[in-house]
């Protein structure tokens, strides 16, 4: 029996693997469609929401206000710029591409 199931597939091996590809492609494009819930096998619910990172929600953006009134005049550029620097490491320090660090003094 085996020998012929064999030699079944054996002739038609192009029919086969094209009817799996048109198989694999048809649970592909339903796991794909916007509409699907999610999949269930066996008692278990996969969710299959994408989930956007920060790069593609739009980013973060963080407004810090300093209480620069215990500092110096003169010394109030030379704080700003090393908070600056401290700030722009540690954003470096987890690979984010591309991070916009700026300061601005207002009301001096």
């Amino acid at each position: 029996m085996a020998y012929i199931v064999r030699r079944m597939i054996g002739k038609n091996r192009g029919k086969w693997v094209i009817g799996g590809l048109v198989i694999l492609t048809a649970v592909a494009l339903w796991i794909d469609l916007p509409n699907n819930g999610g999949v269930t096998i066996g008692g278990q619910k996969r969710d299959l929401a994408v989930k956007l990172g920060l790069d593609l929600q739009g980013g973060a953006h963080l407004i810090y206000r300093a209480n620069m009134s215990d500092i110096a005049e003169g010394d109030r550029t030379d704080a700003l710029a090393g908070i600056r620097d401290v700030v722009e490491r540690r954003v470096n320090l987890y690979g984010v591409s591309e991070p916009i660090i700026q300061t601005n003094r207002v009301g001096d």
